[in-house]
């Protein structure tokens, strides 16, 4: 693993951290955005238990990554990396991330904002309805 403990290897993490996370950003919402329509009509709260499943149980415990957290993980690590403090950290961590990142996503995808406006010269009311993206 890369570490700051040798500085080398550590300035490739540095230079590709923020453009990774942005393309991380985009493939979820790639894989998501089918789904926009159906989540508008559910309430907070199912919108947020359902990604929030998605992200914990696909993205993390599922995961066919070797972590500590993830079932692989417990199958193929050496044992001091599977030590049930280890996992229980790990596993909890993705519980963190997934609710918080599931209450984000959840209130991002309601409703599109509508606005009303009067055009002033002609007197006619208008409405506007403002895109999911433009709406974050």
């Amino acid at each position: 693993m890369r570490t700051p403990a040798e500085p080398a290897l550590w300035r490739h993490v540095t230079a590709w951290m923020l453009s990774s996370q942005v393309l991380r950003g985009l493939l979820i919402a790639l894989v998501l955005y089918p789904f926009l329509p159906a989540m508008r009509t559910w309430t907070y709260v199912k919108r947020a238990a359902s990604i929030a499943g998605l992200y914990i149980v696909f993205g993390r415990w599922a995961s066919t990554v070797a972590g500590s957290g993830t079932i692989e993980g417990w199958l193929i690590l050496r044992p001091e990396f599977t030590a049930p403090s280890i996992v229980v950290k790990a596993m909890m961590e993705g519980l963190v991330q997934g609710a918080a990142f599931a209450a984000w996503v959840a209130r991002a995808a309601r409703r599109p904002l509508i606005f009303h406006a009067t055009k002033a010269a002609a007197g006619e009311s208008v409405k506007l309805v403002v895109p999911f993206h433009a709406a974050i």
